[in-house]
């Protein structure tokens, strides 16, 4: 039980944090609210097999899409934001390709230069403040 605790509040930090990192502006909040809904309708679909089955066929029954899930995740890629906050811009590039379904990455450069643009912009807000919290308790 313990574990699967952790599991579950794993999920529903990174997932959302990889929705909001990976999608195009225009479908983030649709995406960012589906991941909730989800999840709900999970819990859901738990309590109704939950009356026709014992619990243990239940626990072999909802284990199977975590299961499914675990293995698919191994395929997708980095966020293009992690990369290039790592300095791995050709990574960065090829990772958004996959993730747009874009030809080339000339598709996809005025988005890369934005996130770019944006972690530098973050890095140096979040430096600022570090610094400025390091002063106050000195």
């Amino acid at each position: 039980m313990i574990i699967l605790g952790f599991c579950a509040g794993s999920y529903s930090l990174v997932g959302p944090i990889f929705i909001s990192e990976t999608t195009e502006a225009d479908i983030r909040g649709t995406l960012g609210s589906l991941c909730q809904l989800m999840v709900t309708f999970g819990i859901f679909v738990s309590y109704l097999v939950g009356t026709f089955v014992s619990w243990h066929w239940l626990a072999l029954i909802t284990a199977f899409v975590p299961i499914i899930l675990t293995i698919l995740v191994l395929f997708v890629p980095e966020s293009p934001r992690y990369l290039l906050s790592k300095g791995k811009s050709k990574q960065a590039r090829e990772a958004l390709r996959w993730l747009r379904g874009a030809e080339s990455t000339h598709q996809i450069e005025d988005e890369i230069n934005t996130v770019s643009s944006l972690n530098r912009t973050l890095g140096q807000f979040f430096l600022k403040l570090y610094k400025y919290n390091v002063k106050l308790n000195n």
